[in-house]
């Protein structure tokens, strides 16, 4: 005999669930984390000068495009972290705010507009118009001011 489950019987509070993800930012994993993720950042360096000048390949699977996409994957990942990174209180250098609301506020109030920014593909889409616009994708190379 099968049982209907109701909503009431569900109680789910996504706040303390995402809660249990909040991590500091001396975090070992998150360290190494980071350390891969700024290699990446200066492949990119590297890579969409070339690219610009040279072309990118068609194929999606030529390593460059491969190296290109992880690298973009890894700093979407980064900006999504940062959403749950504590940071330290101003004026006590032992605590860190571990409140998902307080965390967002500062994140979104520091540097998420700039993450957003150098997430944008400009330089993609521009040099889809001309070329020479083709140059935006230097833009992808301040992502490497950590």
């Amino acid at each position: 005999m099968s049982k209907k489950i109701q909503d009431e019987d569900i109680e789910f509070d996504c706040y303390k669930f995402l809660h249990k993800f909040v991590f500091l930012p001396d975090n070992s994993i998150y360290f190494y984390f980071t350390i891969l993720r700024l290699f990446s950042s200066m492949m990119e360096t590297i890579l969409y000068p070339f690219g610009a000048a040279q072309g990118f390949p068609d194929d999606f699977y030529h390593p460059m495009n491969l190296l290109l996409s992880i690298s973009e994957f890894l700093f979407t990942l980064d900006i999504a972290l940062r959403f749950f990174k504590a940071f330290k209180i101003e004026g006590d250098e032992e605590k860190y705010e571990k409140d998902l609301k307080n965390i967002a506020i500062h994140y979104y109030n520091g540097r998420f507009q700039k993450d957003l920014l150098l997430f944008f593909p400009f330089g993609e889409i521009l040099s889809r118009f001309h070329p020479k616009l083709g140059v935006f994708y230097f833009l992808k190379s301040l992502r490497l001011k950590d």
